[in-house]
């Protein structure tokens, strides 16, 4: 593997550099790709890694806005949305919104953990090489197995739609007026600010708190979104400068960018606006030998209905096995917070006998 590569993209008269990874000669089944992306956790830059940030969080967010302008779109609502809460993310519930939809990274384990792991999905994966699912049960079954909040609570879509106008209304218009987009950002994380500081922490807040946590999820699919535009442009570059095959460039688009369609009219994303490559569900999936082989029958037959429903269907056992773990992972958490409060009961019940046997005394 080949890291801390520079690739630059120029859009108008800007220049932006990314740190990427490469893998130039990687096989899925019997179809050679030259393998890029970027490392997954800085780009978020939330909570504890803000510090730790790649050079590619800013620089994915301020591509995004450079391709916007070049495209005379920056008056648009949605692009104005987009770039503010990308740029917001950094700041936001990075827990809260797993809620809506989970995506944290497992617990890195011991290295044989990891690879027995790994062994028992192949094992999943293999048993079901040929089952199928269609993009409609893809999309329905991640949702209802991803999605922590089932039934949300009466009057929580016009609280988010409160809220966000709140958090982003001033915010694009200054956008709107062609001020600085920094001017935009710093509006918007004020609001932020103060509306989380008003619900974030207190009680009786559940609303407007889950509102909060779905509006951080809806900048983690803005990240994405600007995250998949760039990929596209990067894509291309990549295509001349490395003379990507066919199979490499349609890999990169199926694994760094979003899957959306135009249903009656309006965006439907295949993966509830989450990119395959970003999703740790699917991390495993390409270190095991059927998942490569799924990819590869589908970059090899390209445009084959059958092997695009098989793919997904791999896909989905590599979320559910994931599901699960992360379900494994949190009640040994939890059962580990139980265990230590035990441990300080029965201490503090220890030093209070022994007090009152001084006393006694």
């Amino acid at each position: 593997m080949e890291a801390g590569l520079r690739e630059s993209l120029r859009i108008g008269d800007q220049t932006f550099t990314f740190v990427l990874c490469r893998k130039p000669n990687e096989v899925f089944g019997t179809v050679p790709v030259d393998q890029w992306w970027m490392e997954v956790t800085p780009l978020y830059a939330q909570r504890q890694n803000r510090k730790l940030q790649s050079r590619n969080h800013r620089q994915v967010i301020d591509c995004y806005w450079a391709i916007c302008q070049a495209e005379q779109a920056t008056g648009e609502r949605k692009a104005q949305e987009r770039f503010l809460l990308a740029s917001l993310l950094p700041y936001m519930r990075s827990q809260g919104s797993r809620k809506v939809f989970d995506d944290a990274f497992l617990k890195v384990g011991r290295r044989d953990v990891q690879v027995q792991e790994v062994a028992e999905l192949e094992n999943l994966l293999n048993a079901s090489r040929y089952h199928r699912l269609t993009k409609d049960e893809f999309h329905e079954k991640t949702i209802a197995l991803l999605r922590d909040v089932t039934n949300p609570p009466p009057g929580i879509d016009p609280m988010i739609r409160e809220l966000s106008n709140q958090i982003l209304g001033n915010a694009c218009r200054q956008l709107g007026r062609g001020s600085s987009p920094q001017e935009g950002i710093e509006i918007a994380k004020a609001a932020w600010d103060r509306l989380n500081k008003q619900f974030g922490r207190r009680a009786h807040c559940d609303v407007q708190k889950l509102a909060l946590d779905a509006l951080t999820y809806e900048a983690r699919t803005a990240m994405h979104d600007c995250f998949s535009m760039v990929w596209y442009a990067l894509k291309s570059s990549l295509e001349i400068r490395y003379r990507l095959s066919q199979s490499s460039e349609r890999f990169l688009r199926i694994w760094n960018t979003s899957i959306v369609e135009k249903r009656d009219g309006q965006n439907w994303w295949l993966f509830h606006g989450h990119v395959f490559g970003l999703h740790p569900g699917a991390a495993r999936f390409l270190l095991t030998s059927t998942g490569r082989q799924l990819i590869g029958d589908l970059l090899s037959d390209w445009g084959n209905e059958s092997r695009c429903q098989q793919l997904l269907n791999g896909l989905f056992i590599s979320m559910s096995d994931y599901n699960r773990r992360r379900i494994d992972e949190r009640s040994s958490r939890q059962q580990r917070a139980r265990t230590n409060l035990d441990i300080e009961n029965l201490n503090d019940r220890r030093s209070a006998q022994r007090l009152q046997q001084d006393d006694d005394e």
